[in-house]
């Protein structure tokens, strides 16, 4: 059995093995603690494309890039069996792939399995990503905002409506997102309409936010010029004085948006750059076409 051995300094006493024999591909993970062994984990990772010694390798190579990305043991963001969990979902994702799709998947529903694998592995905010709109003139702009729903026919993010992204929005209602999940080697692009949710929609996410975030709402004159930090401040205790209890009010100029996508790809590395991409596109009645993409 050929073995590619992966061990660095600041993974200990974390040790990870990778070994690849025929078709099948094992990570051997062991911690230790005051020299005593806690918990050995054996994940195993059956493939066709590891029969291939250069796909093989390609496969080794990427897990051992990944590798360094992991944080330390002792890091709160994520524990030894988040690790695991993120190594074997990366393992599984670039031995095997993406399987060839039927034809009757929702896209939606594979998103949120990705989503789940994601929260799962430990990953800090999976749940953050890139929101890119554009002016009517076709100025484009990009920022990182936070997921804070799925439904089953969109995307819904929570913003100042008197911000910049949500004057674009409002202007030319369309945008893209982009999940980027680099420890699994996984993206999803997501291109599609924009329209504001319900008031009750946005009321009942803003009720659950802790109180500052509500008073710093209140407070923000999102994306306009701030003469200084102190002027920020005492906005903010002014709001605080205002509402002074828990029942802070949804302030009328902030509220959620919905991306309904016409257009979802989903995008696993593979060994040797040669990438499995699958999209899937909003046809006229409504239902989903879905194909292969070069890498």
């Amino acid at each position: 059995m050929r073995s590619n051995h992966l061990s660095y300094r600041s993974l200990e006493p974390c040790k990870v093995t990778l070994a690849l024999r025929g078709s099948t591909a094992a990570i051997f993970a062991t911690a230790r603690s005051d020299n005593v062994v806690v918990a050995p984990h054996v994940l195993r990772l059956r493939a066709e494309t590891p029969r291939n010694p250069r796909t093989a390798e390609g496969f080794a190579a990427r897990l051992r890039a990944l590798v360094p990305l992991l944080p330390h043991p002792s890091s709160p963001t994520m524990s030894f069996s988040s690790r695991l969990r993120a190594l074997w979902t990366f393992g599984r994702g670039v031995a095997l792939g993406l399987p060839d799709p039927t034809g009757d998947e929702n896209p939606m529903e594979l998103f949120e399995r990705w989503f789940a694998d994601a929260r799962r592995s430990g990953l800090f905010l999976p749940e953050a990503m890139c929101l890119s709109t554009c002016t009517p003139e076709g100025a484009p702009s990009s920022r990182m905002v936070l997921l804070k729903g799925v439904e089953p026919e969109a995307f819904v993010f929570y913003t100042n409506f008197e911000s910049r992204k949500a004057g674009d929005l409002e202007a030319n209602p369309q945008a893209a997102l982009l999940f980027h999940w680099g420890v699994l080697e996984r993206q999803v692009r997501v291109e599609g309409r924009v329209e504001r949710a319900s008031e009750e929609t946005s009321f009942a996410y803003f009720s659950s936010r802790p109180r500052g975030s509500r008073i710093g709402a209140w407070a923000s004159k999102q994306s306009r010029a701030l003469n200084s930090r102190e002027e920020l401040e005492a906005r903010v205790r002014e709001a605080d004085a205002r509402y002074p209890g828990d029942d802070v009010p949804l302030p009328p100029f902030w509220g959620g948006y919905r991306v309904v996508p016409s257009r979802i790809e989903f995008w696993q590395g593979r060994a040797s750059r040669l990438h499995d991409r699958w999209v899937w596109q909003r046809v006229e009645d409504g239902n989903w076409s879905v194909g292969r993409l070069y890498p």
